[in-house]
């Protein structure tokens, strides 16, 4: 586990320096907010915009040639795999902290109650978040950033398809109303499900 939060701070040290970029792609989650979206929607919107950002590490490492780097560090492939995925959950857990703050001052500003269903909202960005990782991940992994780039769209597109579709069919009014009468079982069945996704991957 320690030689995966090495290649983790590994990330983190290689993405540094474009960081403030991907933290600007939250300015539209923002203007969600501000334009009074639902709750859910911003956080899954988040979700979809940290996995979007995320896969710059793949970029700078092909364009760096780091892929020899991890070769000569005693760290393991396997390392290597679980300190990225520790990197892309580490990405979305910042966005959060930097948006559900945010959020809950532009709601007051505007002078609306804060909504009680954060914890469900999030377990539903979280389960989006992993979806789009899961499959996209093992892509970039195989293939490459120059290869799999295009590839990688398919879980973006297909991750966007099944949210309007779902919602299609259960309003979201509908699915926050279930969420909050069974709280419980549904942040619960979220994290397992996440959980499954990501380590399934």
């Amino acid at each position: 586990m320690k030689k995966a939060i090495l290649m983790t701070r590994l990330d983190l040290l290689t993405t540094k320096s474009s960081m403030g970029a991907n933290i600007s792609l939250l300015v539209p989650v923002l203007l969600l907010a501000y334009l009074n979206s639902p709750s859910w929607v911003i956080y899954m919107t988040c979700g979809w915009f940290a996995a979007l950002t995320s896969v710059n590490i793949f970029a700078l490492e092909e364009k760096s040639n780091l892929r020899q780097l991890y070769g000569t560090l005693p760290i393991g492939w396997r390392n290597v795999v679980l300190g990225r995925y520790l990197y892309f959950l580490l990405l979305y857990v910042s966005f959060l902290i930097i948006v559900v703050p945010l959020y809950s001052i532009l709601l007051l500003v505007n002078e609306r109650a804060l909504e009680l269903d954060l914890i469900n909202g999030l377990c539903a960005s979280l389960v989006l978040f992993s979806v789009i990782i899961s499959m996209q991940l093992p892509i970039y992994f195989k293939l490459g950033h120059s290869k799999g780039r295009y590839w990688s769209l398919v879980p973006f597109i297909g991750a966007l398809v099944a949210v309007m579709v779902f919602f299609y069919f259960f309003p979201l009014e509908n699915v926050i109303g279930f969420s909050r009468r069974n709280t419980v079982y549904f942040i619960i069945g979220g994290f397992l499900l996440a959980a499954g996704l990501l380590f399934s991957s």
